[in-house]
């Protein structure tokens, strides 16, 4: 995953990688058939639907009662990258089927 959010300040470059890292290792999305979905991140635990329209995914996150559109790069068997724009920060994130 290569996007995040904190309201945590960092210090210098190593804190900062050390915050990469630690969302990284502890990020888990599932994406079901069924349009549902389950997540993790930061050991928040979220859940809620999903759907496709056109080239963006429609995430509903019942969890956190948001709801948010992101562009999808690639979407294949393997992988799926999407991208976030919110007009100053492009945002991608990168998931790899296990």
């Amino acid at each position: 995953m290569s996007s995040f959010e904190s309201n945590q300040n960092v210090q210098n470059q190593d804190d900062f990688q050390k915050t990469i890292n630690q969302i990284i290792r502890t990020t888990s999305i599932n994406f079901a058939e069924d349009k549902t979905f389950t997540g993790t991140i930061w050991n928040d635990t979220s859940f809620g639907t999903w759907n496709l329209k056109g080239d963006s995914l429609i995430i509903t996150d019942l969890a956190n009662r948001n709801k948010f559109k992101v562009k999808i790069i690639t979407l294949d068997f393997y992988n799926l990258v999407l991208e976030e724009n919110d007009g100053q920060v492009i945002e991608r994130l990168y998931f790899i089927k296990k």
